[in-house]
């Protein structure tokens, strides 16, 4: 049998279609291939903004006094003490661009002016360090990105 060059072409369309096919099928049943939002309710979120903005306004005045530092492998946030007091409430936000299941979030709680995240509950990698708290009826919002 003689293949000419309109089954040629013919063959040729069927075979790149069945190649793009079988990366498709393969990138959306695979759970290596992530391809969720950033965040959970992620317009839910964008409503928000003005308050977050307005709470990152309010750190603006000792933002360079908020240390973030890894030491000993944990990772140690200090607040100045005269500016944020240990009543402060509110919530620490580890954010992981890359990877949601890998995010975490724990209580704002100082002792001595410092909050300590354990070594164990982070990976290496790119972090978002997000600190939210009320104090004195007023809002804030601090964060840093960290690479571990």
């Amino acid at each position: 049998m003689k293949i000419n060059w309109g089954w040629g072409i013919v063959i040729a369309f069927v075979g790149f279609i069945s190649f793009i096919l079988y990366f498709v099928v393969k990138v959306s049943t695979n759970d290596a291939y992530e391809h969720d939002l950033v965040v959970e309710e992620y317009y839910k979120q964008e409503l928000k903004l003005n308050g977050q903005i307005e709470a990152e306004q309010n750190v603006l005045p000792f933002k360079r006094d908020i240390l973030v530092e890894v030491v000993s492998g944990d990772l140690r946030i200090k607040m100045p003490q005269d500016k944020v007091s240990e009543l402060a409430k509110g919530t620490l936000l580890m954010y992981r661009p890359s990877n949601k299941k890998l995010d975490f979030t724990l209580p704002f709680q100082l002792k001595n002016g410092e909050m300590l995240v354990p070594k164990e509950k982070l990976v290496g990698g790119i972090w978002s360090v997000i600190i939210e708290w009320e104090e004195n009826n007023k809002n804030y919002r601090f964060k840093k990105e960290l690479h571990l």
